[in-house]
C-alpha cells in the first residue's frame, strides 16, 4: 500500500498491468476496509482533492519505461477469459450441454435474444406468427438501410424477402408510436403509464448482463460512452417526448436523444443501455448503468471492475465520489477543470488558479502528477504532441512515466519477444529490381551478413518510424554533426583532422568561407581562450573576399563594383585628418548611409545607379552574411530596397525566417508581453529599434546581450537544435513525401544508366535499411538510402558494398540551380574521389552526408544521383572514399562527442531504472531552445532515449510511440465506439410519420440486441483454442467470417424458417401456442350523432398513390402519370358532401364541403349569387325542363365533367340510332 510521498522504487515490477488483468474476483465475504474509518470519514475521505494537493511526478528522479503492444496484449487477454466465460453462459441459457455444444446456432442464438419466446419478444404482445414477421422485415430493412418507401417501391429487390406488407408493418410501427401517448394538452407525470422504452429498456439490460456480467470471474472491463441518436422531427416539441430528453448535440449540431451504453473492451459485447431521460444528466446515467450491473441489495460494488470512459464523464465528483469510492480502477480523458484536475492550456487563469499551465509549443512531453484517494493512488497526466496540441487524462493503473510503442507490424513483436536479436536479419530488405540486376545466381548474405557482425550496429529496422525519430536524437547523425561541425570550427581550424574534413567539404579555401563570420579577439580573457564574438555587418563587409571560380573578366568588375556599393551604405568612413570637414552626405554613422524611398526609387529605376549585375551580386554578398547561422531567406529586390532604407543593426537580421528569430529571441532571453510575434516586431526588437513590449530577465531589465558564447556552447546548440526539430508542415512536409517517394525510382533510373555509363560494374543486389550505428563509436548513427552489392571490375571482381544515396530536386527552384550547375559537365555521371567533391558536388550538406555514409557504414564507394520531380536524373557521382579520410572524420565525430554529448554517453551506462543526469549548462541552454520548452521535455526525452538504447536492438518498427495511458485508452475506447457505428451503419429508418422519441428508443433496444446476436455469432464461430496471434487478428477474422450486414440477414433468415414450421403446424391443425395471448377489446367503430359510418364500395382505385397536386398540374397542362389522366378524363361525377369542415376547391380555390369519388378532387357543388352580382360574376347554363327554358348554375363540378358527359350523351344518342329508337 502505498503511502503519501510515493516515490517510485528502482525494483519496481512494471507488469502490474498484467497482474492486474489475472486478479480474481473477490470472495462476498470480503471486507473492503484497510483502515477503521466511519461512514463520514469514509465519504469525505473521497470528496475531490484540491488542486493544490497533486504532487508532480517530475521525470528528473522517475526514469521511462518503454513497452511494445502492451496494452493490446492486455486486453487479448482479458478478451479470451471473457469469450470462455459467455461461452459458458451461452450454454446454459440456450440449454446445450458442452457435449452438445455444436448444435448451438446462430438460430439458437437470434431465437433467445430477439426470437417470440425472448423478454423483448413477449413484451411487444404480438401473435406469434405477427411478431416473426415484423422482425424479419425490420432485420431486412436495417440490413439495406433503405427507408419503408424504398422498401416496399414496386420495382424493389427486397420484395421477395418480406413476409409482412406495407400497411400491417407502417399499423405496428404507428401502434409503438402511439400505445402510451398523452395528449399535447397534459403533462407526463407518476400517473401516467409509463412509456413502452422504459420497460423494453429493462429487458434488453437484463439479456445484455446475463451473458458477460453474471457469475464472471476476475477481472471486467468496461467501455462508457454516449450514443447520440438524431432524427429530424417538427412536430416531436409539440408531441408527448415519453420521459426521454430531446436535446440538441452541440458538437453535429443536430437534434434527437442520447443512449448511454456499456460495451466489454475485450469481446466488444454490449453490456447495458440506458437512455436520458428529462431531467438527467450524464452522470446519473452512469450511475444507473453501473448500478444495474453490478448493484446488490442498495448497494454497487466496482471492485475488479475497471471504468473506462471520455471527458464527458470524468467529473471529479463522479470520480472521488463514486467510481474510486466503489472500489473501480480508472481509466480516461478528462477536461480542464479548474475544482480539480491539475492541469490546462490554452486558458487564462485567474491569480487563485494552482492548475498547472501547459504550453502547446514544444516537442511530444509527458507531464504528471498524482494524489491519494483513500486507499488508492490516481494519476493524473498531460500529453503535448508536439503539434499544438495537448491531451489530457487520468488513471489509476499507470503509476510512471510509461511510454508505449504501438508496432507497425504484430509479426516482428512476436519473434522479437521469443528472440530479442530475431530481427537483425532483416535489417537488410531487397528491393525487387531483378529485371535490372545482371546475376541472379548472386547472394549477398554472406556479405550483409558481414557487415552487419563487423562495421555497424543496427538500430531500427526503418526509417521514418517513430523509434527512428527517438533514436537519432543525443547523436551525430550528418544533419547534426554538420551544424556541429561549423559552429565549432573556429576552435579546431589548426586540428588536422579538422582540417582535413573543412579543405574536402569546402575546399582549399575553407578558411575564407568558415571562418570570416566570427573574429578572434586579439587578447582573450584568461581561461576563456574559445570565446567567439559575432563579426558586425560592417566588418564582414570590409573584410571580405570574392570566393569563386569565375575566370570572366567582366564578372570580377561586377563583383567589385557591388561590393563598393555596399561599402558606400554600410562601412563607416575613417578620416585620419580631423582637420577635414566631410559633407553630411559623404559621412557615414555607425547607422549606415541611409537613403528615403524616392531615393531608392530612382536608383533602382531604368537608368539608375544601380544596375541589375549590382543587384545581382549585392544580394550574393549579403546572403553570405550569416554569424547566427541560422536559416535566411532568399533575398529579394524589395527587400534589398527596405534593406537600402534602414541602420546598420536592423540590416544584420532582417532577412532570417520567422524560426530564426524566434530562436534569437529565445537565446537573448525575450519576450513580448503581449501581442503576436510578428517578424517586424522581432526584428525591431532585437536590432534595438524599438524596444516596447519586451519582457526580459537578464537580470537587470536590459536586454541580455548574445555577443559572446562559446565554441562548445555553439556545438551543443547546434545538436539540440536538431535533436528537438518541429514536425514539418506545409510544403516542407510535401516536399520531403515527394523525395523519398523517389528514391526507388532514382536507384532504377541510375542502374540502367549505369550499364552505360560503367560497363564494368556490375549491380547484383539492391537494399534498403534503417538507422545504424558505427561498431566501437554508437554515438555516430546514419541512415542511408540503399546499400548495393556489385562486383566492379575496375577495381576488382570480388563483391563489394556500396552505398546509394537518392536525392530528387523537387521544385522548378532546385531543379534549375542543378540544370546551371552540371550545365558545364561534359558528363553528368562522373567517378570522382573525395577530394574532388567540393568541385563536383553543389550541396556542402550532400557532401557531408555522403561522407557520413562512408565512415558509419566503412565503405569505400558511395553513390550520389540526383534527379528532377519525375526522377529523370540530372547528375549522379560515384565517389571512392580513401581509409585517410573515413579516419580523419571518425576523429572531428569523437571530437564533437566529446565537446557536447559526453553526459549522454559514460563509460559506465546506469541502469534501466537509473536516469541520466543532464549538466546544468546544458540544462541552461536547452531552456533557450524553442521546440524543447522546458525541463521536462528536455529530461523526459533523454530518459526515453535511455531506455530505448537498453534494448536489444533492433527493436520492432512503432506507428506512434505515446505515454502508456493514451495508448491504453486507445485500446479500450474502441468497444463502445463500434457498438455505435454498427447501429448507425445499419440504421433503421422508421417510417416519417410514427417517429418519436418512444419509437426511436425502442428500436435502439432491438438494434443493441441485434449487436449482442451479431457478436455472440462471431464468439461461436472462432477457433474453439483461440490461437489468435492478438486481439486484432481476432477481430480482422471475425469481421471477415461475419459482417454485422450478413448477421442481420443470417437472423432474418432464422426467423423465416420459424414462421414456415409455425405456418405448418397451424395447417395440420395443431397451432403453436408459444403464449396466451392478452384478451383483448372488440374494437366498436364509434357512432356520429347516433349513425354508423358505414365504408364506401365505390369509387375509383389507382394501382398508386395519388399526388397531391395532380390537379394543379391538370389546370395548367402539365404532365401526369396516364391512370390519372385516364381517371379525370372518364368521371362522369360521384359527388360526396363532408359532414364537417371544407377544402379548398381544385379549379377556383374557393372553399367547398363537396368531392367527387370518381376523380379524387374537390369541386364547387352550389354557388350562391349575392346581391349586387352580376352575370358575369357567375357561369349559367339554360336546360329545357317541360318544355320550359330554365336557367341553372354552371360550377367548378359541371365544368370538371362537361366533356365527360357530352362524351357519354353522344355515345347514347349514336346508340339509340343504332337501335333505331
Amino acid at each position: 500500500m502505498m503511502d503519501d510521498g510515493y516515490e517510485s522504487a528502482g525494483d519496481e515490477d512494471y507488469d502490474y498491468l498484467e497482474e492486474w488483468a489475472d486478479t480474481l474476483f473477490y470472495d462476498e465475504q470480503f471486507e473492503y476496509t484497510d483502515c477503521s474509518l466511519t461512514d463520514a470519514e469514509f465519504n469525505k475521505h473521497f470528496n475531490a482533492p484540491a488542486t493544490e494537493k497533486w504532487r508532480d511526478l517530475s521525470s528528473e528522479s522517475h526514469p521511462a519505461v518503454f513497452k511494445m503492444d502492451d496494452s493490446k496484449a492486455i486486453q487479448w487477454k482479458i478478451a479470451k477469459k471473457e469469450i470462455e466465460h459467455v461461452r459458458n453462459r451461452a450454454r446454459k441459457l440456450i440449454s446445450k450441454t458442452q457435449e452438445n455444444d455444436e448444435s448451438i446456432s446462430f438460430g439458437d442464438i437470434a431465437m433467445h435474444s430477439l426470437g417470440p419466446e425472448s423478454p423483448s419478444g413477449k413484451y411487444m404482445m404480438l401473435d406469434e406468427m405477427v411478431y416473426l414477421q415484423f422482425i424479419t422485415t425490420f432485420c431486412v430493412q436495417a440490413a439495406y438501410r433503405v427507408s419503408t418507401a424504398e422498401l416496399y417501391r414496386s420495382d424493389s429487390l427486397l420484395l421477395d424477402q418480406l413476409p409482412m406488407d406495407r400497411e400491417h408493418y407502417v399499423s405496428i410501427w404507428e401502434k409503438i408510436a402511439t400505445k402510451r401517448e398523452i395528449a399535447s394538452s397534459y403533462i407526463r407525470s407518476t400517473r401516467c403509464p409509463p412509456p413502452l422504452w422504459e420497460r423494453l429498456e429493462t429487458l434488453t439490460n437484463e439479456v445484455l448482463s446475463a451473458f458477460s456480467i453474471t457469475e464472471r470471474m476476475g477481472r471486467i472491463s468496461i467501455a462508457l460512452d454516449d450514443d447520440k441518436i438524431w432524427f429530424a422531427s417538427k412536430a416531436v416539441k409539440k408531441r408527448d417526448l415519453f420521459n426521454l430528453k430531446f436535446t440538441t448535440h452541440v458538437k453535429a449540431n443536430r437534434k434527437g436523444i442520447v443512449a448511454h451504453t456499456a460495451v466489454s473492451t475485450g469481446a466488444l459485447i454490449p453490456l447495458g443501455i440506458i437512455f436520458e431521460r428529462t431531467k438527467d444528466s450524464c452522470l446519473d446515467c452512469m450511475k444507473r448503468v453501473l448500478n444495474f450491473m453490478f448493484g446488490h441489495n442498495g448497494d454497487t460494488d466496482l471492485r475488479n471492475v475497471s471504468v473506462h470512459s471520455d471527458r464527458g464523464y470524468m467529473y471529479p465528483d463522479m470520480v472521488f465520489g463514486y467510481l474510486l469510492a466503489k472500489g473501480a480502477e480508472v481509466v480516461g480523458t478528462c477536461q480542464r477543470m479548474a475544482q480539480c484536475w491539475p492541469f490546462t492550456f490554452k486558458q487564462t487563469r485567474k491569480e487563485n488558479d494552482k492548475r498547472t499551465h501547459i504550453d502547446v509549443r514544444g516537442a511530444p512531453t509527458l507531464f504528471l502528477k498524482y494524489c491519494k484517494a483513500g486507499t488508492k493512488h490516481i494519476f493524473a497526466s498531460a500529453f503535448r504532441t508536439g503539434t499544438q496540441g495537448v491531451a489530457t487524462a487520468v488513471s489509476t493503473l499507470h503509476k510512471a512515466h510509461e511510454w508505449e510503442g504501438v508496432i507497425l507490424k504484430p509479426r516482428e513483436l512476436f519473434e522479437y519477444r521469443a528472440d530479442p536479436t530475431a530481427l537483425r536479419k532483416k535489417f537488410f530488405q531487397e528491393v525487387m529490381l531483378n529485371e535490372l540486376c545482371r546475376d541472379d545466381q548472386f547472394s549477398a548474405t554472406p556479405l550483409l551478413q558481414l557487415h552487419l557482425e563487423e562495421k555497424i550496429e543496427p538500430i531500427t529496422l526503418r526509417q521514418g518510424t517513430a523509434d527512428w525519430h527517438y533514436f537519432r536524437k543525443f547523436s551525430l547523425t550528418s544533419s547534426q554533426a554538420h551544424k556541429a561541425f561549423v559552429a565549432s570550427i573556429c576552435e579546431h581550424k589548426n586540428n588536422t583532422s579538422w582540417k582535413t574534413i573543412a579543405e574536402i567539404l569546402y575546399g582549399p579555401t575553407w578558411q575564407e568561407i568558415l571562418v570570416p563570420n566570427v573574429v578572434e579577439d586579439e587578447d582573450p580573457p584568461a581561461g576563456q581562450s574559445d570565446l567567439v564574438e559575432m563579426q558586425s555587418l560592417a566588418d564582414f563587409i570590409s573584410s571580405y573576399n570574392l570566393v569563386t571560380n569565375e575566370d570572366d573578366p567582366e564578372f570580377i568588375v561586377g563583383y567589385q563594383s557591388a561590393l563598393d556599393k555596399l561599402k558606400e551604405f554600410v562601412v563607416p568612413l575613417v578620416v585620419e585628418d580631423t582637420s577635414i570637414v566631410l559633407d553630411n552626405d559623404e559621412n557615414v554613422s555607425a547607422d549606415g548611409k541611409v537613403l528615403s524611398e524616392e531615393e531608392v526609387d530612382t536608383a533602382f529605376a531604368r537608368g539608375g545607379s544601380w544596375s541589375a549585375s549590382d543587384k545581382q551580386q549585392v544580394k550574393k554578398i549579403l546572403a553570405s552574411f550569416n554569424p547566427h547561422n541560422l536559416d535566411m531567406k532568399r533575398i529579394s529586390n524589395a527587400m534589398l530596397k527596405e534593406w537600402l532604407q534602414r541602420p546598420n543593426a536592423y540590416r544584420e537580421i532582417m532577412f532570417y525566417t520567422s524560426e530564426s528569430l524566434k530562436t534569437m529571441m529565445q537565446r537573448k532571453k525575450m519576450a513580448f508581453a503581449s501581442g503576436r510575434m510578428t517578424m517586424s516586431r522581432m526584428v525591431e526588437a532585437l536590432s534595438g529599434t524599438t524596444l516596447a513590449g519586451l519582457e526580459t530577465d537578464d537580470g537587470d531589465g536590459g536586454v541580455a546581450a548574445d555577443t559572446v558564447i562559446t565554441s562548445a556552447e555553439a556545438v551543443k546548440r547546434a545538436i539540440l537544435e536538431k535533436s528537438f526539430l518541429p514536425h514539418q508542415k506545409g510544403s516542407k512536409r510535401e516536399h520531403c513525401s515527394l523525395g523519398h517517394s523517389l528514391e526507388t525510382p532514382i536507384v532504377r533510373r541510375w542502374i540502367e544508366v549505369a550499364d552505360e555509363i560503367f560497363p564494368n560494374l556490375e549491380v547484383n543486389g539492391v537494399y534498403t535499411c534503417g538507422l545504424a550505428a558505427k561498431k566501437g563509436a554508437v554515438y555516430a548513427k546514419d541512415s542511408i538510402d540503399f546499400i548495393l552489392a556489385v562486383e566492379d571490375g575496375d577495381t576488382g571482381s570480388f563483391p563489394k558494398l556500396w552505398g546509394f544515396e537518392a536525392k530528387g530536386r523537387v521544385t522548378a527552384t532546385t531543379a534549375a540551380a542543378e540544370e546551371r550547375q552540371i550545365s558545364s559537365y561534359r558528363n553528368p555521371h562522373i567517378r570522382i574521389t573525395d577530394e574532388r567533391m567540393f568541385g563536383d558536388i553543389n550541396d556542402v550538406g550532400e557532401r557531408f552526408q555522403v561522407l557520413q555514409h562512408a565512415f558509419v557504414h566503412d565503405l569505400d564507394t558511395v553513390v550520389l544521383a540526383i534527379s528532377d520531380s519525375q526522377s529523370e536524373l540530372l547528375q549522379s557521382a560515384v565517389i571512392d572514399f580513401s581509409e585517410n579520410t573515413k579516419f580523419h572524420f571518425g576523429r572531428v565525430l569523437e571530437d564533437l562527442k566529446d565537446l557536447a554529448l559526453a553526459w549522454a554517453y559514460p563509460d559506465v551506462l546506469p541502469g534501466r531504472d537509473e536516469v541520466l543526469k543532464i549538466p546544468e549548462e546544458t540544462l541552461a541552454l536547452g531552456e533557450t531552445i524553442l521546440n524543447i520548452n522546458g525541463m521536462e521535455t528536455f529530461q523526459g526525452h533523454l530518459n526515453l532515449w535511455h531506455a530505448l538504447s537498453q534494448m536489444p536492438a533492433p527493436i520492432p518498427s512503432c506507428l506512434r510511440i505515446i505515454p502508456s495511458i493514451y495508448a491504453f485508452w486507445n485500446a479500450v475506447k474502441g468497444g463502445s465506439d463500434t457498438a455505435t457505428k454498427l447501429m448507425d451503419d445499419c440504421l433503421i429508418q422508421i417510417p416519417k410519420s410514427h417517429m418519436n422519441t418512444e419509437s426511436v428508443a425502442i428500436s435502439r433496444c432491438f438494434m443493441i440486441l441485434m449487436v449482442l446476436n451479431h457478436r455472440l455469432m462471431q464468439i461461436f464461430s472462432a477457433r474453439e483454442d483461440l490461437k489468435y496471434p492478438s486481439l486484432k487478428h481476432y477481430r480482422e477474422a471475425a469481421s471477415q467470417r461475419l459482417t454485422f450486414h450478413s448477421s442481420l440477414l443470417a437472423s432474418a433468415d432464422h426467423f423465416r424458417k420459424r414462421m414456415k414450421r409455425l405456418e405448418t403446424l397451424r395447417q395440420e391443425g395443431n397451432p403453436s401456442t408459444p403464449r396466451p395471448l392478452p384478451a383483448r377489446r372488440t374494437i366498436r367503430r364509434p357512432a356520429i350523432d347516433g349513425v354508423v359510418p358505414e365504408p364506401t364500395t365505390f369509387g375509383t382505385c389507382l394501382p398508386i398513390k395519388t399526388p397531391s397536386k395532380f390537379h394543379v398540374a391538370i389546370r395548367n397542362d402539365k404532365a401526369v402519370p396516364a391512370c390519372i389522366k385516364t381517371m379525370v378524363d372518364q368521371c362522369q361525377g360521384i359527388p360526396m358532401k363532408k359532414l364537417k369542415g371544407q377544402k379548398t376547391c381544385a379549379t377556383c380555390s374557393s372553399k367547398t364541403a363537396w368531392f367527387c369519388a370518381g376523380c379524387k378532387r374537390w369541386l364547387c357543388v352550389d354557388k350562391r349569387q349575392l346581391k349586387g352580382d352580376s352575370a358575369t360574376k357567375i357561369d349559367l347554363y339554360t336546360h329545357i325542363v317541360s318544355g320550359e327554358e330554365m336557367h341553372f348554375l354552371n360550377v367548378c363540378y359541371h365544368k370538371a365533367h362537361t366533356i365527360a358527359w357530352e362524351r357519354s350523351s353522344s355515345a347514347s344518342a349514336a346508340a339509340n340510332k343504332e337501335n333505331g329508337w
